[in-house]
């Protein structure tokens, strides 16, 4: 037997074999939070910027076609890869798997846009897939569901002296894929004076808000959520020479600030204003301790 002949065959086959490897498109999404696109922009040949696709591979990419502008900048397993505005495909040859053609279509993005930035993954065929470095180390969540319980304060323009009253906040809310949408509930019982009148009351109140709004991830521990909502406010006053009640409802603007103390706990900070509706508006804040899951 001519075992010189048989590894030869076999050093020619290997590199064949090798190639033969197969990437797999495991996701491709726009990133509205990832700025890198606007922070080292470049410009096509138009001079038009362009749409920055950030892709995730154990291997190298050798070579490019479809409307790729400058060479692949190579950070390990993430390679950037600057598409010009309004390319619908590329293609991508890497050092040891076989081309890839992606038609950005097939992924609900008719073209790219310029200034953006894309997250594109790929793993081998029969393979798991990998994780970016963002993944492995962030603690945050785009999907997740929580309830937060805390303590706050208001600062209203509703007639009272000096009014600072403390409240009792409880919120359960969720994000899906940084969408945000959230319900809390909270509880006060103050005494205070009205302007026109000598003696004190107490006020029991109640409010219940809905709020939506879209989470920013920003590094691998903090979110921040704007949100705008409707709360509606029960008050009971008790003490006057009548007791009352009254309802009345405020347009709302706030903003999250979520830090994580892990994957499954954070404190939040969420300061918020009401727009006068109805009746008052006014400022309120609170404090809370939000648990995730």
């Amino acid at each position: 037997m001519d075992y010189k002949r048989i590894f030869c065959i076999l050093a020619l086959l290997f590199p064949l074999l090798v190639k033969g490897q197969e990437f797999v498109v495991e996701s491709f999404e726009n990133v509205p939070n990832d700025l890198s696109a606007r922070t080292y922009p470049k410009a096509d040949n138009n001079g038009r910027p362009c749409g920055l696709i950030k892709v995730y591979v154990n291997d190298d990419i050798t070579g490019t076609s479809g409307s790729v502008i400058d060479t692949v900048i190579n950070k390990g397993m993430e390679k950037w890869v600057y598409v010009s505005h309004d390319a619908k495909q590329i293609q991508l040859l890497f050092k040891e798997h076989m081309p890839l053609n992606i038609i950005f279509d097939d992924y609900k993005y008719p073209s790219i846009t310029g200034k953006m930035t894309y997250l594109l993954k790929l793993r081998d065929k029969n393979n798991p897939s990998v994780k970016t470095k963002e993944e492995k180390e962030s603690v945050l969540k785009k999907t997740d569901f929580y309830i937060e319980v805390g303590l706050g304060f208001e600062v209203r323009e509703d007639g009272f002296i000096g009014t600072v009253p403390l409240t009792l906040p409880i919120a359960i809310g969720g994000d899906i894929r940084n969408f945000n949408i959230e319900a809390d509930f909270s509880l006060l019982n103050i005494i205070s004076k009205e302007h026109d009148q000598p003696y004190g009351y107490s006020e029991l109140q109640y409010s219940a808000a809905l709020k939506l709004g879209y989470g920013f991830i920003a590094g691998n521990r903090f979110k921040i959520t704007p949100q705008i909502g409707y709360r509606c406010i029960f008050e009971n006053y008790y003490g006057s020479s009548n007791d009352e009640s009254d309802i009345y409802g405020n347009v709302t603007l706030g903003i999250r600030a979520l830090w994580a103390l892990s994957k499954r706990a954070g404190i939040s900070l969420t300061p918020e204003y009401g727009f006068a509706g109805d009746d008052y508006g006014g400022f309120a804040i609170k404090a809370a301790f939000a648990l995730t899951f």
